[in-house]
C-alpha cells in the first residue's frame, strides 16, 4: 500500500512540474507576441528602407529600397532577393517639373484638343 502512495505523489510531482514548465513557456509566448516587435528593430541606424512595395502576385515582388542615399530596384521570389538596377534618386527639381504651373485640372488645355 505505500508502494501505492508513493507512485501517487511521484505522478503528482512529475504533473506539477510539467505545469510549471508549460506556465513558464506560455509566459513566454505572450511576452514574445507583445514585446517582440519593439525587439526587432532592423533600422535603428536609418541605414536602410523600404520606399516601395508593389506585389506582382502572392509569391513575388518589386521593392524600392534605399541604402543611405543610393536607391535601387530589388525582386524579390521564392529564389531569394535580387537586385534588378540601381535608381537615380528623386530630384526636387523633377518634382518641380511635373507640377503645373497656376492650376489644376481642366487649366492649361490638357484636353488634346486644338
Amino acid at each position: 500500500m505505500a508502494d501505492s502512495m508513493d507512485f501517487g505523489v511521484q505522478i503528482l510531482r512529475v504533473f506539477g512540474g510539467l505545469l510549471v514548465v508549460l506556465a513558464i513557456l506560455g509566459g513566454a509566448v505572450l511576452a514574445l507576441k507583445k514585446f517582440g516587435p519593439y525587439v526587432q528593430r532592423p533600422n535603428v541606424g536609418g541605414t536602410l528602407e523600404v520606399l516601395s512595395r508593389h506585389h506582382l502576385d502572392p509569391r513575388n515582388a518589386l521593392l524600392v529600397v534605399r541604402v543611405y542615399e543610393h536607391h535601387f530596384l530589388v525582386g524579390v521570389s521564392p529564389q531569394g532577393l535580387h537586385m534588378l538596377s540601381p535608381l537615380d534618386p528623386p530630384s526636387h527639381e523633377f518634382q518641380r517639373e511635373q507640377e503645373i504651373p497656376g492650376g489644376g485640372p481642366g487649366k492649361g488645355g490638357g484636353s488634346g484638343r486644338a
